[in-house]
This record gives C-alpha cells, sequence and structure tokens, in this order.
C-alpha cells in the first residue's frame, strides 16, 4: 500500500466542517433575522404575505 495515496484519498474524504458550519450558521442569522421581529409575524397573518400572486382571469 502506497502510504502517499492513502493519505491523499482520505483528505478527499474528509468534509470541509468550516464550510458546513458557515453555512449552518447563515441559516440560524436568517431564520433570527426573519422571526424575530414578532410584527413581521403578525403582519403577515392578519393582511397575508405581501406579495400576493395575480388574481386569475375568469373565463379567460
Amino acid at each position: 500500500i502506497n502510504p502517499l495515496r492513502s493519505a491523499s484519498c482520505e483528505n478527499i474524504l474528509q468534509p470541509n466542517w468550516l464550510l458546513v458550519a458557515i453555512g449552518f450558521a447563515s441559516l440560524l442569522f436568517y431564520l433570527q433575522w426573519v422571526f424575530g421581529d414578532l410584527s413581521v409575524v403578525s403582519r403577515w397573518a392578519s393582511n397575508g404575505f405581501p406579495n400576493q400572486p395575480l388574481d386569475p382571469i375568469p373565463y379567460g
């Protein structure tokens, strides 16, 4: 067994934990940013989401 080849294969198979941690932290930051302000959720519940789709054209 070639020790150089086995070492390079182990490096390829290891996940990059720094990128995973940055992605997970950005997800948590986004969730806190959107749902951290209670007034946003209450406005969406009472008035609906601000970007409503277009009304369908009857018999169109």
